[in-house]
């Protein structure tokens, strides 16, 4: 095989990076674009190596490298220009080629960053799901709703069951256990036995502590709990008492609490307005 004139161009390759070189005679100088590859490469000692690998294994220990490079990055043009390098030095000298192929300085990477297509957001990543992140977001404002529901008083819930008749002309009195949507009228259609829905909580807030046995007393006639756990009821006030009563329990349970000096709250439960919210919102 002929050896390589001196001037002659090598071409090396690497993604969409492109180095043209050719050597000279010198001192192990590498330039790209007509600047030296320290300059080039200032600040990437990974990439600049990978110029000086070549000179390491070959003994053309005369000549300079100058590189046209086009095209990638940093990376895939440091790659070209190790390939391109690797390639005139075994040309030159063919016996050097083993080594230059046992630390696979020879080896073409023809890998490329595959392209966008359109209608995804990368190669091949698609977007979420529309439904997907409906649902989610769904999810997130029946729970805003559910929290702001339990902070309601007794008097700000009966005004906003009146608010939600005159919005939507029902009558949450007469709604029964399961609610479904009519295909007809597009209303809200009962299936069960008409029964009230509308139920309350009474809550301990705060017990004085002179009045705590007393109160004790009353808790576990209520309740039915031990001593122990009346005891613990207590510690970690505030905690309902009775959930779920009519509303003429929940006065008779009240009474009993404040005449042995706690104070107690009744919150007003609306299990149909629960299922006002679910129907408009899906």
């Amino acid at each position: 095989m002929k050896r390589l004139p001196v001037s002659a161009k090598v071409i090396g390759r690497r993604k969409t990076a492109l180095a043209t070189l050719k050597i000279v005679p010198g001192l192990e100088q590498v330039r790209i674009n007509g600047q030296l590859a320290e300059t080039v490469l200032a600040g990437h000692h990974d990439r600049l190596s990978m110029t000086r690998r070549p000179f390491r294994i070959s003994t053309h220990i005369n000549f300079d490298a100058k590189a046209k490079t086009c095209g990638g990055g940093l990376l895939g043009q440091a790659r070209s220009i190790q390939l391109s390098l690797s390639r005139a030095f075994t040309i030159r000298r063919p016996e050097t080629r083993c080594i230059f192929r046992e630390y696979q300085f020879l080896t073409r990477d023809p890998r490329k960053k595959e392209r966008r297509k359109y209608g995804l957001k990368k190669a091949r990543k698609s977007p979420q799901f529309s439904k997907r992140s409906y649902k989610i977001f769904m999810s997130q404002a029946t729970d805003k709703i559910l929290e702001s529901l339990k902070t309601l008083t007794l008097i700000e819930a009966a005004d906003l069951v009146s608010k939600i008749e005159d919005t939507f002309g029902v009558d949450t009195s007469r709604v029964a256990g399961r609610v479904s949507v009519s295909s007809q009228a597009g209303g809200l259609s009962d299936d069960a036995p008409r029964r009230e829905k509308t139920t309350f909580d009474v809550v301990l807030e705060l017990v004085a502590d002179d009045k705590r046995i007393a109160a004790l007393k009353v808790i576990r006639s209520l309740t039915d709990l031990g001593l122990k756990e009346a005891k613990d009821f207590c510690s970690s006030l505030p905690k309902a008492v009775k959930e779920g009563v009519s509303k003429e329990e929940a006065d008779t349970v009240k009474k009993e609490l404040e005449r042995v000096g706690g104070q107690v709250s009744i919150k007003l439960l609306i299990k149909v307005l629960l299922k006002y919210f679910y129907l408009k919102l899906n």
